[in-house]
């Protein structure tokens, strides 16, 4: 007796040697990986955990076990602990924090030999800063005219013990001169807290004081109130000028008395190497920077900062202008 294959049995051998033959589709295809968290946040002290977990599934929903998870961070201080399978096919570590703030992106890859090529998967995590353990204080200008119409800006910085910016103490500013105004503070949500300062009109050294209400923590500057005030004219030469090219900042102050002091020629607030306090004296009242700058940054806003000596009656005084 003879086998006989019709067009319906070549097409049916053909479907098995495929099966054969052919190279099996890859798990990774298949596979989900999703992370999660055992709390959304932690501190960025170096000491604090969470338990990070993965689930692995396959293209039907079904949990994959028996596989080999490793997690990974993109901030390389956070460790882990060794991966642990749970009975529920979930893959789980410690996860310790590192001490710099901010977000984190953990992955979760299958290392499995039969998974090609590797499935992953991403959760996010907060990193927040500690308690505050440290404040500083600035003030711009230092010095003010005793008017009772000029103003200074104080600034308090705040961060935890590993330098993390913390953004939701409360702040205060006070004067030990009563007839100085201190008026709304302003969170700049960076770990800075400011405040504008309204001179009095008696001359002399004040103590300016923040206070992190929170931690109660202070911190203290010296402001100036003179009895006469300075300008600054600044103008650059040329204004317009070509990547490269040297430009010439001219800054002039003027005041009664003369000046005496230095004057800082900054860009985007930062000082121009070899542009730094600069000598201003009564009889040489203006100073000069020599710079250039690129296209790709091009306008720059250029300023110059006329800080006075002390004891010379004067204050501060700010100019500015834009270098094309």
């Amino acid at each position: 007796m003879r086998a006989r294959f019709g067009a319906l049995g070549v097409v049916a051998v053909t479907t098995i040697l495929s099966a054969w033959l052919l190279p099996a589709t890859s798990a990774a295809a298949a596979e989900t990986v999703k992370v999660k968290f055992a709390d959304a946040s932690i501190v960025a002290n170096g000491t604090s955990t969470t338990t990070v977990t993965a689930v692995v599934t396959d293209a039907t929903g079904v949990r994959v076990t028996g596989h080999t998870i490793a997690f990974t961070a993109s901030d390389s201080g956070v460790k882990f602990g060794a991966t642990s399978e749970k009975p529920n096919g979930a893959y789980t570590a410690t996860l310790t924090s590192s001490t710099v703030a901010g977000t984190v992106i953990v992955s979760a890859t299958d290392q499995s030999p039969t998974v090609t090529p590797p499935a992953a998967g991403d959760g996010t995590l907060a990193q927040t800063a500690g308690p505050a353990t440290a404040i500083g204080l600035t003030l711009s200008p230092k010095s003010i005219v005793a008017n009772g119409n000029s103003y200074t800006t104080a600034t308090a910085t705040v961060a935890d013990a590993h330098g993390n910016p913390v953004t939701q103490d409360k702040l205060a500013f006070s004067s030990s001169d009563p007839g100085q105004v201190v008026q709304a503070v302003t969170n700049g949500g960076n770990g800075t807290y400011s405040a504008l300062i309204r001179s009095s009109t008696t001359p002399g050294p004040s103590t300016i004081t923040a206070t992190d209400t929170t931690r109660k923590l202070s911190a203290v500057a010296t402001l100036t109130q003179t009895l006469n005030g300075s300008n600054l004219s600044l103008a650059a030469f040329p204004s317009a000028a070509v990547t490269n090219e040297n430009v010439t900042l001219l800054a002039a102050v003027t005041s009664s008395p003369g000046p005496s002091g230095t004057v800082t020629f900054a860009v985007g607030g930062h000082p121009i190497a070899g542009c730094a306090a600069e000598p201003i004296s009564p009889s040489t009242p203006a100073a000069t920077c020599t710079t250039s700058f690129a296209a790709a940054t091009s306008p720059e806003s250029v300023t110059a900062d006329f800080n006075p000596n002390s004891g010379s009656g004067v204050a501060n005084a700010t100019g500015s202008t834009t270098v094309s």
